[in-house]
Parts: structure tokens; sequence; C-alpha cells
């Protein structure tokens, strides 16, 4: 059978052809903090329906941060944070990166948190791993103590000698337990100030002016006469140059014939 002169096999093939044709894409690229292993975005939906804070520990070599976030169109917003460094306001004088330094950071976010209002919240690891015992458990025993309401099991905890540094203390001989009772007295009873965050360009108060004050104006100082220039006289014009002129070339003389010698003539 033929259908305006081609055979009905050929559109047989035609739509054979296209139903194979890809109608959709067969790769979809990842969210960026996806593709740079930062954020588990089927994690972070379920932290979210929680309706409260997220309490994100992240450790580093040397120190360890402790913040609590909660959700906002806008963008997340730190309701209260601690830094290992500011252990050091505290009377903390050894190492601010390990297991007592993490539980004293906890310790001072969540009395932090408590005077923002919030009084609970969701710990949220990100992509570190739940080890037992671990420094970032440390610091969630460190939020649990300081009277924030979070969901955890107690066998989760590293042990009491671990977070008052014992293990370090037999090791190195330096009475850090002593030093570790001082500082979490002080984080306790003291007055925990809260970061304030930093105003915006736009809401810098501005400095008052007094009615009556003059302005100092600067008064440039008088610049030097300028001298004038010595006017040289102008030269005389030169002259042109007369074009020269080719000699004239003679004409070279005819070379002079050799004279005939002379023949004595015959009588």
């Amino acid at each position: 059978m033929r259908v305006l002169g081609l055979n009905i096999n050929h559109f047989y093939l035609f739509f054979f052809i296209v139903l194979k044709m890809a109608s959709k894409a067969t790769y979809v690229v990842p969210y960026r903090r996806k593709r740079q292993k930062k954020t588990d975005y089927h994690k972070r939906l379920d932290l979210l329906k929680s309706r409260g804070g997220r309490v994100v520990i992240r450790p580093s070599n040397k120190h360890i941060c402790v913040q609590v976030i909660r959700y906002n169109a806008d963008g997340d917003r730190v309701i209260a944070s601690a830094h290992s460094s500011e252990l050091k306001d505290f009377g903390w004088k050894f190492n601010t990166g390990n297991t007592p330094a993490a539980y004293l950071t906890g310790l001072l976010c969540g009395k932090r948190t408590l005077k923002e209002g919030v009084k609970e919240g969701v710990l949220d690891l990100g992509l570190y791993g739940p080890i037992k015992g671990s420094r970032i458990y440390g610091a969630f025993k460190g939020l649990i103590d300081s009277g924030l309401d979070v969901p955890h099991d107690d066998t989760i905890f590293p042990d009491e000698s671990r977070v008052k540094g014992e293990h370090i203390e037999n090791f190195i001989k330096v009475k850090i337990t002593k030093n570790f009772d001082d500082a979490r007295g002080g984080i306790i009873k003291g007055d925990v100030k809260v970061k304030k965050k930093a105003a915006k360009p736009e809401e810098k108060p501005k400095k008052e002016v007094k009615a009556g004050a003059e302005k100092e104006v600067k008064v440039k100082a008088k610049a030097k006469p300028r001298t004038k220039k010595e006017v040289k006289p102008e030269a005389a014009p030169k002259t042109k140059a007369k074009p020269r002129t080719k000699k004239e070339v003679k004409p070279e003389a005819a070379p002079k014939t050799k004279a005939k010698p002379r023949t004595k003539k015959s009588k």
C-alpha cells in the first residue's frame, strides 16, 4: 500500500523512531551544596518539620562551633552561637579542640540560647557520622546540661571522666580538671553576654552635631606666583638653500691618431 507515493512501512518506521527518542533528561544536576557534600536535603526537610531550632555542631582540628539556627523564608537565622576560642574569657587555658573544650562550648551556647527565649531544638549533625563518645556529643552534653530540651539518649555521651579531661591529665601530667571546673563555674554563674548582630550600614547611629558649632574650614596655603618664562628672541628665518645644479659634463675628446712617419721623397 502506498500513500503519497511512499510505502506504508516508511510511516511505521518513522513513528517507531519518534517513540524511541528521549523525551526526558537522563541526568538531573543536583543542588550545589549537595554536590559539595555540605547538605543532606532529605534530612534537612525532616529537621524543618520539627518547627524548632536546629542545634548545629561543627568541629575542626583546633576549634569547635555550636549554633542554634531557626528557619526563615529569607534565609536561616542564627539565634545563638558559641566558639571554643571564646573560652579564654572564662579562664580556659588549654587546647580549644578537645572534648572538655567542646563541652564548655556547648554549655556556653545553651546559656545564650535560653537567654533568647528558645528552650527546645533538634540536633543537626549534617554529614558527620554519629560516633558514640565523640567531641560532637561532648558539646551536645553541654547543651543538655545548660537546660535546653533536645531529644537524645544518654548512652551516646562520653564518660564524665573524659568530659572533665582526666585522660588528658594522666597523659601530660597537668591539672586540667581543676581548670575545667573553674571555667564551667564561670560560665554557669557568670553573666553570659549574647553576641550583638552587626548593624546594617543604613542603621548606624549618626553622630549628634551641637547647635551653633562652627565647622573648621581648612585654608589652603597660597600658591606661589608663577614666574613668567623668559621669551627668547625669535631666530631669523633660514633662507632656503639653492638647489644644486648638475655640473655639465664635457664630451670626451676623440683619441688622437698617431701621425704617420714621414717618408723621404725619392728623387
